[in-house]
């Protein structure tokens, strides 16, 4: 008797298993049902159905957890309590809808260690709707797996900020600042817990409702600029578009195996009192006519709170700028262009706070410019040629930002023999902005030099730009630019990487060498270490590391760290190697570059610094290797990962494998058919200067009983039998099923020495095995 209800249990599986059905939680299945069961006629009265969601932590066992409907107007209410049973629906129809009350549902006795809301928000937009809550448990012990990042769940910060004395801080608790936040799926279903929520894969939107006294975190306020300040340096994906949302309406996205493919961090503030903050409108105006001026981008810095520009606007858009939340007494704020003007001189202004209660009217004075009529200079195509061999050739721009003479400008041709100068030529530069000189006399214990002076305050000047001369014959192009004092600079990111024990990334930005910038002219620009401030035009920025450096490439273990920290670099280190190797294009428009220029690089291993590998991937008894693997390398200490297909890659090299005492795991698809990756055995190296040639080792799947060919005999090869039998199209050998049985499947599943191929009887004795009832699977009965 007990083998025919096993059968039975069995075949009920695979006429299930040949269905469509919802793929959520079985509480979720059943809630969907009860909606869809309310009557159309009911239309006047609204209703909530509320389930346990089976995918999150069951109710511990011998819990009383109350729950009670209340209605909540002038006074409370009580309309309906019952106690929480985990696989029970609660069905509260026949409620009011009005706009002068509303309903919540209060949990109480809740046992310790077991999270749920204290309570929820009933949601009705109309009447006639239907809201289809899903508890989503959460025991102590997951609580703590979900501190080390190794539990799948979709987690949703909600993060109320103050500010104190000039400092920022924090909190995280429900009852401050946060009335609830839950979960939407595409059904209308919403999902509802504390801390981690568990759902099946699918689009989801994340909603946080905040207590009257608060409002969400936007863009262009203190409060953004801060955070961003804050945590950038933890998680890149806080920046200024993060908080170019509308909080209030949500935010979408997807569940994957699992994990979401974005954060879900709400951060709010309190709303701000006018005694208790201080308020600033920053506008932009002709110095003359007290005219407002269009086109001009500005940032908000503070010396404090954010010495990044996070606080961004256009002049065109808002003028003035009104800010209604400055909370920094004492330190100064400053306002500077991001982008030059054809027209106006854009000077920088600061202003600073003494109490709280002040408001600061911030006018920056637009000056006009003077040589607005004057032409740009041209720079010739082709190279300077010397008079002869023994000298040397040069072409010299001198120019503002906008490609036009500077006033009141002298250039300077010099060379420099050891501490002594000795000028060679000098002339005006604002009657002769570009000028070519083509008989330098070569001296080799020389070095020559281009100075520029006698430019007005409102401009800088970089220092004397030496020329490139190392023989008589040799030529070369330049641009000496002078450019106004509160011009942005273009920032070049160049840092040499390194990983420590537990996967935190070191940083510095030795080991680089010079640096060169040329136009698509060929004329060379000058360049502090890294910054570089250029007129408008197209560029070509070229760098070198010093020899105990290289430049990271993909595929490497560095590359996987810094991507773990920073998931906005995946893809980036193809394109890194290729700008190192060809320089990197960039473009100024508006004395502002939109690319980021940024170089990567890594110490060169050594046996004083690294591991080394060789992994491939095996046949476990000939020792052959396998083509067609797709591989994923798991590094300690971290979730990023490596990965290649042994196609293009039959052998992984890893010169500089970072990290001893720790394992280093691998997850293997795309196995070739009667293959199975059953011993899973980690890479690991006891101290730097190992190399090890390491197997990953595939076994052929000729296991009696193991109809799915993953390596063990459990449940669910049974169950692939009897789905196989059952609906052959979908479940059989050329089934169309992910899932369907192979031919390999079908030899290993024939385990009845009775009959000839796979039966119920083979499902039936594998499930005989299971239960202990035979000891063997080989044997004849």
């Amino acid at each position: 008797m007990l083998f025919k209800k096993a059968l039975a249990v069995l075949s009920a599986i695979a006429v299930i298993g040949s269905c469509s059905i919802y793929n959520g939680g079985i509480s979720t299945f059943t809630a969907a049902a009860e909606i869809e069961a309310v009557s159309d006629a009911d239309t006047e009265t609204c209703s909530a159905v509320v389930s346990m969601s089976e995918l999150a932590d069951p109710i511990p066992e011998g819990a009383h957890i109350k729950a009670q409907l209340v209605r909540v107007g002038d006074e409370e209410t009580v309309i309906e309590q019952w106690e929480l049973t985990q696989d029970g629906v609660k069905d509260l129809s026949g409620l009011e809808y009005s706009e002068e009350f509303s309903y919540k549902i209060v949990f109480s006795e809740l046992p310790e260690g077991y999270g749920l809301p204290k309570k929820i928000t009933v949601m009705f937009d109309k009447k006639g709707d239907t809201d289809n809550i899903v508890l989503c448990g959460r025991s102590a012990e997951r609580a703590e797996i979900e501190k080390t990042g190794l539990y799948n769940n979709v987690e949703i910060s909600a993060t109320p900020f103050y500010f104190s004395d000039n400092m920022m801080f924090m909190t995280d608790l429900l009852e401050d600042g946060i009335i609830e936040k839950y979960i939407v799926d595409e059904n209308g279903v919403r999902y509802c817990g504390l801390g981690g929520i568990t759902v099946p894969d699918g689009h989801y939107t994340a909603y946080v409702i905040p207590d009257k006294a608060f409002r969400f975190v936007q863009y262009n306020t203190e409060a953004a600029a801060a955070i961003i300040n804050s945590r950038s340096r933890y998680d890149k994906r806080i920046n200024t578009d993060y908080f170019n949302r509308d909080f209030s309406k949500g935010f979408e996205f997807d569940v994957k195996n699992g994990t979401t493919d974005t954060l879900l961090n709400f951060y709010l503030e309190n709303i701000p009192e006018e005694k208790e903050v201080c308020t600033a409108d920053i506008s932009v105006v002709d110095s003359e006519t007290g005219e407002p001026v269009d086109g001009i981008k500005l940032e908000l810095t503070n010396e404090r709170l954010f010495e990044d520009g996070y606080i961004k606007w256009d002049s065109t858009d808002t003028n003035p700028m009104s800010l209604d939340k400055l909370l920094c007494l004492g330190k100064n704020y400053t306002v500077a262009p991001l982008n030059t003007s054809e027209t106006y001189y854009i000077p920088s202004v600061s202003f600073s706070f003494s109490k709280l209660g002040e408001h600061k009217d911030v006018v920056i004075k637009a000056k006009r410019k003077t040589n607005l009529d004057v032409p740009k200079g041209v720079l010739p195509d082709a190279a300077p040629v010397p008079v002869d061999d023994a000298h040397c050739a040069v072409t010299v721009g001198v120019m503002d930002n906008d490609g036009k003479p500077a006033q009141g400008v002298t250039a300077t041709l010099y060379k420099k023999v050891k501490s002594t100068k000795t000028t060679l030529m000098s002339w005006n530069a604002e009657e002769e902005p570009v000028k070519t000189i083509n008989d330098i006399e070569f001296d080799e214990s020389a070095d020559y030099y281009v100075a520029i002076s006698g430019e007005s305050n409102d401009y800088y000047r970089y220092d004397d730009m030496k020329l490139a001369f190392s023989k008589g014959g040799d030529s070369d192009k330049v641009v000496q630019f002078i450019f106004p004092t509160s011009m942005r600079s273009i920032k070049i990111q160049r840092t040499v990487h390194d990983t420590g024990e537990y996967g935190n990334v070191s940083t510095t930005t030795s080991g680089w060498g010079g640096i060169m910038v040329v136009d698509m002219q060929g004329y060379r620009y000058p360049f502090t270490n890294n910054h570089i401030c250029l007129p408008d035009g197209e560029y070509l920025l070229k760098t070198v590391t010093s020899s105990l450096y290289r430049i990271i490439r993909p595929g490497t273990e560095i590359e996987a760290v810094l991507v773990n920290s920073d998931p906005s670099l995946k893809g980036y280190f193809e394109q890194n190697v290729e700008n190192y190797k060809n320089g990197f294009k960039f473009t100024v428009k508006n004395g502002v570059c939109e690319d980021e220029i940024k170089f990567y690089a890594e110490y060169v291993p050594t046996f004083k610094n690294s591991c080394s590998a060789d992994i491939t991937v095996v046949d476990d008894e000939t020792g052959e290797p396998i083509e067609g693997v797709n591989v994923v390398m798991d590094i300690p200490y971290g979730r990023g990962q490596i990965g290649w297909n042994t196609v293009e890659t039959s052998v992984m090299k890893f010169d500089y494998l970072r990290f001893t005492d720790a394992d280093y795991r691998f997850t293997v698809t795309d196995l070739p058919e009667n293959y199975t990756y059953g011993k899973k055995e980690p890479l690991s190296f006891a101290k730097y200067g190992e190399h090890q040639n390491f197997e990953i080792k595939l076994s052929k799947t000729t296991k009696k009983g193991d109809a799915n060919c993953d390596g063990t005999v459990e449940l669910a090869d049974a169950i692939l039998i009897m789905q196989a039998i059952a609906n052959p199209d979908k479940y059989g050998v050329e089934g169309s099923a992910g899932m369907h049985i192979t031919e390999q499947g079908t030899v290993n599943g024939d385990v009845d020495p009775a009959v000839k191929g796979i039966t119920s009887n083979d499902a039936l004795r594998i499930q005989m095995y299971l239960l202990h009832q035979i000891d063997t699977l080989t044997a004849e009965e």
